[in-house]
């Protein structure tokens, strides 16, 4: 069932989303080689709790981080370790922030140090797909859409669309319905309603697109991909356009 949120509950969705997008920031200015996806961690929860927030992703059951933390060919829910970030590698953090209940959650990927332009332009077709899919999250479109249009820009690039991987709306509950893949055809799926609160969210690799779930029971991995992709942000679907309701403060959005 989907629940379209009133203009109070977008309100309080709308701070959870700046602490997150906040926070976020922070945490990207931190990761650098040397540094822990631990140390990111802490820092997350650290600054969540003094905005105002709590953790969303540690509503999520038996799961005790702030942060998800993926490096290279890791693609989702890698679990922060004490282990250093290393130059050259790639880095996705994915961070969920609660205001009064209300979920948030944002994700990006990004160089630690140097990386080659491969990997830079691999980086920048994911923003590019997350941007694109936004564009489409207007009332009265549908969710394939939103598909299509990031389909098409990972299409370009050759990359592997993790297929089960999918976007979600967000709420009360950090998943909720509707799912929003990754591709799909325009102009099908659910109508996009006024008040409805979605993560879009491209999941890509530079190979194959096939997946498989390491020994710790959270950390999702590519089969034979070096790199994965991973970019997120919570936007809610108003009658003036998409809101995005995670945005950095250092964000441009092009």
């Amino acid at each position: 069932m989907i629940h379209l949120k009133t203009p109070d509950e977008l309100k309080l969705m709308t701070r959870a989303g700046e602490i997150a997008g906040q926070v976020l920031d922070r945490v990207i200015a931190a990761a650098k080689p040397g540094v822990s996806t631990l140390e990111l961690d802490q820092l997350a929860e650290k600054l969540i709790l003094a905005a105002g927030g709590e953790s969303g992703f540690k509503t999520v059951s038996n799961y005790a981080h702030s942060i998800c933390t993926n490096i290279n060919s890791q693609v989702v829910h890698g679990i922060p370790k004490d282990v250093s970030l290393k130059n050259g590698d790639i880095l996705s953090i994915d961070l969920g922030a609660t205001y009064q209940g209300w979920h948030s959650d944002t994700a990006i990927t990004i160089p630690i140090g140097d990386v080659p332009p491969v990997t830079k332009q691999f980086l920048s077709s994911g923003q590019k797909a997350l941007y694109a899919g936004i564009a489409q999250a207007k009332v009265g479109g549908r969710v394939g859409d939103i598909s299509f249009a990031i389909e098409q820009v990972l299409a370009q690039g050759k990359y592997g669309i993790v297929e089960s991987l999918t976007g979600h709306g967000v709420g009360r509950d950090l998943h909720e319905e509707p799912l929003i893949p990754n591709l799909g055809d325009a102009g099908t799926g659910l109508t996009l309603e006024e008040g409805m609160v979605v993560a879009i969210e491209p999941i890509y690799t530079n190979g194959s697109p096939e997946i498989y779930l390491e020994d710790d029971g959270w950390t999702i991995s590519s089969e034979n991909a070096t790199l994965a992709g991973l970019f997120e942000h919570t936007v809610a679907i108003t009658s003036s356009g998409p809101k995005i309701l995670t945005k950095r403060p250092t964000e441009t959005i092009a």
